[in-house]
């Protein structure tokens, strides 16, 4: 793939994933990934994400940063970071096949959670609180083979009792150290190269763009429309990955 070419792709996929986090609030992660996983090998969708997604979790941290439950923070963080030392070894050995069907599966999972809580209407309850070390483990190499373990994180977090600007900080926290240390431990494994950081460059605008595209479509389409159209395109990516050979 040509330089302009992964700088095209990472610039659209920055639009559309803030685009969708502006809009209706659905991780931007579980949009974009699947699709440039269908067309790109996916250990450099992986590696060369990251910095779009470490840039607007920086953002985002900013805004929360006198937000965050410091007790919930240090507890399930070590948990994540392990993971994430573990799944980096893994995308670095793994087949491109089984990448994609794993990616493909993740977002499967969480689409069909989304579903249900549409057709239902009322949020999925939360998982007792010794789920949450098992789930952090989860997140951690959920997040290094397909960067949207902040999913994972917040289901672990749904047990916690907090009010939503403290539960978005501390969410945020979180992420932050997840792409702090993916952006170390793959740099060191040579997935992300200067090169790559370049590329992702673009996306960083096109990043604010979206999010404040998103905030204006928020006011004048229905949300739940807009919910179904992406879960659509999700869910549609998805399964043409985990078929993928």
């Amino acid at each position: 793939m040509s330089a302009p070419g992964w700088a095209l792709a990472l610039t659209l996929a920055g639009l559309a994933a803030s685009t969708s986090n502006g809009a209706v609030g659905i991780g931007g992660g579980l949009l974009v990934m699947p699709l440039l996983a269908l067309w790109f090998p996916p250990q450099q969708v992986v590696a060369y994400t990251i910095p779009m997604f470490f840039v607007s979790t920086l953002v985002t941290g900013w805004r929360y940063r006198h937000d965050i439950n410091w007790g919930t923070f240090l507890r399930l963080t070590p948990g994540v970071l392990v993971g994430i030392a573990a799944g980096t070894h893994f995308l670095t050995t793994a087949p491109a096949v089984v990448i994609r069907a794993i990616m493909g599966g993740i977002a499967l999972l969480f689409a069909a959670q989304e579903v249900i809580r549409l057709i239902t209407r009322r949020p999925l309850g939360s998982p007792p609180v010794w789920v949450s070390l098992p789930l952090t483990l989860i997140a951690g190499v959920a997040s290094a083979l397909t960067n949207i373990g902040g999913t994972v994180v917040s289901l672990a977090m749904m047990g916690q009792d907090m009010e939503p600007r403290l539960f978005v900080g501390t969410l945020t926290a979180i992420m932050a150290a997840m792409s702090t240390l993916k952006l170390g431990l793959f740099s060191t494994a040579g997935l992300i190269t200067g090169h790559g950081v370049l590329l992702a460059v673009p996306s960083i605008p096109a990043s604010i763009v979206g999010s404040r595209f998103g905030r204006w479509l928020n006011g004048r389409l229905a949300p739940d429309v807009f919910r179904w159209i992406l879960l659509a395109i999700i869910v549609t990516s998805a399964v043409f990955l985990v078929l993928r050979q």
